[in-house]
């Protein structure tokens, strides 16, 4: 992350995000809401840009590296698969995710995201 921020290890992403709940904006608009429950279940939904409304649901775990790993279905219409994983950064207070990472190109936009103790 260009502007100070850290990548956080292990133990301080499940720290910071275990029994949590992490809102924000999507890159390409839109929103969403994630609960990372600590039984390493996931639930929320994510709205796109035009307002339509989806479910998530799946797994996560945080591997060595400090990576979130996850394996989510996300429903609109029909229901896709997102199985990936990503680091999660601080600056100063706020927590962020990169939007749309791969391991290829680390180089992307960041997010913004809330986190609210459940």
């Amino acid at each position: 992350m260009a502007a100070g921020g850290k990548q956080l290890s292990k133990d301080e992403v499940l720290a910071t995000l275990s029994g949590t709940s992490a809102s924000g904006q999507l890159a390409t608009g839109g929103e969403t809401q994630i609960d990372w429950n600590a039984n390493g279940s996931v639930s929320g939904y994510i709205t796109n840009a035009t307002g339509r409304r989806g479910s998530i649901y799946g797994t996560w775990k945080v591997d060595d590296e400090g990576k979130i790993c996850r394996d989510l279905t996300i429903k609109f219409y029909e229901s896709s698969q997102v199985k990936d994983c990503f680091p999660v950064f601080r600056l100063g207070d706020q927590i962020y995710f990169p939007a749309n990472y791969t391991s290829l190109n680390p180089s992307v936009a960041i997010v913004k995201r809330t986190i609210k103790r459940q």
